[in-house]
C-alpha cells in the first residue's frame, strides 16, 4: 500500500515539473530583454490569440493567429526577418480570405483576394503598403472586369473594364489621379457606345454617342465639364419661346409674381444627360 501512495507522490511530482517547466519556456525574454523562443498571447475571453517563435526579438518560421472564436484567422509564415508570408482567413478559419506578403510589416508584392468559394476577386501590387502597378477585378464566374494602374495608391496610367463575353467595357487614362484624354465606353457586342475627351477629369470638347447598331445619334459639346446647347438645340428653343409668346392667354391666368417659377423656364426643362 505504502509503495502505491509513493507512486503516486511521484507521479504527481513528474507532472508538476512537467508543467512547471513548459511555463518557464514560454514568453521568455533574455537578459537583453529580447524575446526569445515560443510565445504565446490570449484573448480577454481566455482564447490563444497568437502562437510562434522568436530569435533575438524577431518572428521566425511560422506564426499563427485565431479569433476569439479559436479558429485560425491568419498564418505568417516567415522566411527572414522583416519577409514573410501571409494568409487571412474567413471567420471559419478555413477557407483563404487573401493572400500575400509582407516586407517589414508593410504589404508588398502581389495580394490576392478570394470570395469565400474559393473565387478570386482581385489581384493588388503593393510596395510599402501603397498600391503600385496594375490591379485587376474579376467576375464572380472568374472572367476580368476591371484592370487600373497605380502609383502611390494613386490611380495613374491605363483604366479598363470588359464585359463578362471580354469585349471591352470601357478604355481610359488616368494620370496623377486625374482622367486625361480620351475616354471610351463600348456595347457588349463591341461598338463603340461613347467617345470624347477629359481635361483635368472634367469633359472637353465634342462626345459622340452611337447606338448598339454603330450608328452616330447624338453629339454633345462641353467646356470645363459643362454641356453646351448647340446652335440647332438653341434654334429649337427660341422657336419653342415664339410659340409661345404668340399665345394670348385670359388675364385671369396671368400672375407675374410666378413668372421666376414657370415651368416650361429653359433652365427648368433643360436635363443634360449623363454619360454614366
Amino acid at each position: 500500500m505504502r509503495n502505491i501512495r509513493l507512486f503516486f507522490v511521484f507521479a504527481m511530482m513528474i507532472v508538476s515539473s512537467a508543467a512547471f517547466s513548459q511555463k518557464d519556456t514560454v514568453n521568455q525574454v533574455d537578459k537583453q530583454g529580447r524575446k526569445q523562443g515560443l510565445w504565446k498571447k490570449y484573448h480577454q475571453n481566455g482564447k490563444v490569440k497568437y502562437v510562434g517563435f522568436f530569435k533575438n526579438d524577431k518572428p521566425t518560421g511560422e506564426f499563427t493567429y485565431y479569433f476569439p472564436s479559436g479558429k485560425v484567422s491568419s498564418i505568417l509564415a516567415y522566411s527572414t526577418a522583416d519577409y514573410c508570408k501571409a494568409k487571412m482567413f474567413y471567420e471559419d478559419g478555413i477557407s483563404i480570405e487573401a493572400m500575400g506578403y509582407y516586407k517589414n510589416k508593410l504589404k508588398d508584392s502581389v495580394w490576392t483576394l478570394y470570395n469565400s468559394q474559393g473565387g478570386i476577386i482581385k489581384t493588388e501590387t503593393y510596395k510599402k503598403n501603397k498600391l503600385n502597378g496594375v490591379s485587376k477585378t474579376y467576375y464572380p464566374e472568374g472572367s476580368l472586369f476591371e484592370e487600373i494602374y497605380f502609383k502611390d495608391s494613386i490611380r495613374d496610367g491605363a483604366w479598363k473594364q470588359y464585359h463578362i463575353n471580354g469585349n471591352p467595357k470601357l478604355d481610359a487614362v488616368y494620370v496623377k489621379g486625374l482622367l486625361e484624354g480620351t475616354f471610351k465606353i463600348y456595347y457588349p457586342n463591341g461598338n463603340l457606345n461613347k467617345f470624347g475627351n477629359y481635361i483635368n477629369s472634367l469633359q472637353e470638347g465634342k462626345w459622340l454617342i452611337y447606338n448598339e447598331e454603330g450608328k452616330q445619334t447624338k453629339t454633345q459639346v462641353y467646356i470645363k465639364g459643362v454641356m453646351q446647347q448647340t446652335a440647332k438645340e438653341k434654334e429649337q428653343e427660341y422657336k419653342k419661346w415664339d410659340s409661345i409668346s404668340n399665345v394670348k392667354l385670359p388675364e385671369s391666368v396671368i400672375d407675374p409674381s410666378l413668372e421666376k417659377n414657370d415651368s416650361t423656364s429653359p433652365s427648368n426643362n433643360y436635363n443634360p444627360e449623363d454619360y454614366y
